[in-house]
């Protein structure tokens, strides 16, 4: 292996062990519709510096260290935030809870013998019966909503979702290690709109800022890395901790999901600490609680109909369409109507989860009838306050993507990039 491709694999598996989307960063439509992986190395075999010094921001991680493959500098945080050593447990009781016993020891079997037996997992719940189920429903319900039921038609396209509650004996350890994430981010963000932060204040920060999505509420483009920061930090001079969430946003917060996990959802203290820095969540636990509760049945019938709206809404589709270069398309050449029925679980389908289900909507619930306390952001929805967000941060905070940045910044300069 070349020292290229040493550091190559170094930075791949810190993305792997940051749980971060190296797709996000590294890869590129050359050809539209096919996303293709940048090259790190030249013909000769060097390493682009700028690639790494790109890496090297997204990872928190020094160039020099990432140049000699430092175990001991991503160890550091793997120390300080036990969250990305908790995350493949997490991650795997959730896979778990939909699969009945004898799934451990076929997945032991696939690491051992490096094989694929998913298609002998078994699992939880009995899909046929479910389905025997949601025909039954259908056919009640025809009788009070006809069309409900489409007597000889066949069911298409069937997707059947649900959602579980498991247990992962880390996850208390692994929520307190995500608050912590989310007051330092906050806590560095803040401090370098007033001074200078030191250089592993800034490893950390960008590292943060990678996990958590840290970005400006009305600017998607990219994320506000330190060195883009510093370019509009007198655009947030104003802001401090009470009004931090107003214009700042976590977008890939909600990734991490707490509330499919029973040690978390008993131990109410943690909730309320998750939901002060996680407000947003507090709706989206409650939803949960209701899928847990029920199957999703979507399908297609196959007499089904082509979809179609008000003629007023087919006016301004078509104005649309013409707007931006697009042929209407016929009705007739349309995606059918899809049909939604929800299918309660049994008593042995929900295995006691009911209970916990009780407790998050409880929790979820207005402080008046029991409910946890959470301070929502108060965003401005102003159109006005947006065109200024983002006429102030274009061109100054770049896209997460390295390609972008080089096209972006080969535009500007109005000539090539030797990238």
């Amino acid at each position: 292996m070349t020292k290229a491709q040493r550091i190559e694999e170094y930075i791949k598996d810190c993305f792997e062990v940051f749980h971060l989307n190296y797709k996000e960063y590294y890869y590129y439509e050359f050809d539209e519709g096919n996303p293709e992986e940048i090259l790190w190395a030249d013909d000769k075999g060097k390493i682009s510096i700028s690639v790494v010094e790109h890496a090297s921001e997204v990872l928190g991680i020094s160039v020099e260290n990432i140049l000699a493959c430092n175990d001991d500098a991503r160890r550091k945080w793997l120390r300080k935030y036990p969250f990305f050593w908790c995350m493949p447990g997490y991650e795997y009781s959730y896979e778990k809870s939909f699969y009945a016993p004898g799934f451990e020891n076929l997945r032991l079997i696939e690491r051992i013998f490096d094989s694929d037996l998913h298609e002998q997992y078994p699992v939880r719940f009995d899909y046929d019966d479910v389905v025997k189920r949601m025909i039954e429903k259908l056919k009640l319900q025809d009788r009070v909503e006809p069309g409900s039921f489409h007597e000889g038609a066949s069911i298409q396209q069937l997707q059947i979702t649900t959602e579980n509650f498991c247990s992962f004996d880390r996850i208390e350890e692994m929520t307190i290690s995500f608050i912590e994430m989310i007051k330092t981010a906050t806590r560095l963000f803040l401090k370098a709109l007033r001074e200078e932060l030191c250089a592993d204040e800034v490893e950390e920060y960008n590292l943060l800022v990678s996990v958590l999505g840290l970005r400006d509420r009305y600017y998607t483009r990219g994320y506000l890395y330190y060195n883009q920061l510093l370019k509009v930090k007198e655009f947030y001079c104003d802001l401090n901790e009470e009004t931090f969430s107003s214009v700042i946003v976590f977008k890939r917060a909600l990734n991490f999901k707490p509330w499919r996990y029973s040690e978390f959802i008993c131990n109410k203290d943690l909730v309320q600490d998750y939901l002060n820095v996680m407000p947003q969540a507090k709706a989206i636990m409650r939803e949960y609680a209701m899928q847990v509760s029920r199957f999703r049945c979507v399908f297609i019938w196959s007499d089904a109909k082509p979809i179609t709206f008000s003629p007023e809404e087919e006016k301004m589709l078509s104005d649309f369409n013409e707007v931006i270069g697009e042929e209407d398309i016929p009705v007739e050449q349309r995606a059918k109507e899809r049909s939604f029925v929800n299918i309660d679980k049994t008593s042995e389908e929900l295995n006691g989860e009911e209970k916990t289900a009780e407790m998050i909507i409880g929790y979820c619930r207005p402080v008046k009838l029991g409910g946890l306390a959470v301070r929502m952001p108060q965003p401005d929805n102003d159109p006005l306050a947006m065109i200024k967000h983002i006429n102030t941060l274009l061109g100054k905070v770049e896209h997460n993507n390295y390609i972008e940045r080089i096209i972006a910044r080969s535009n500007s300069s109005g000539g090539a990039s030797d990238e």
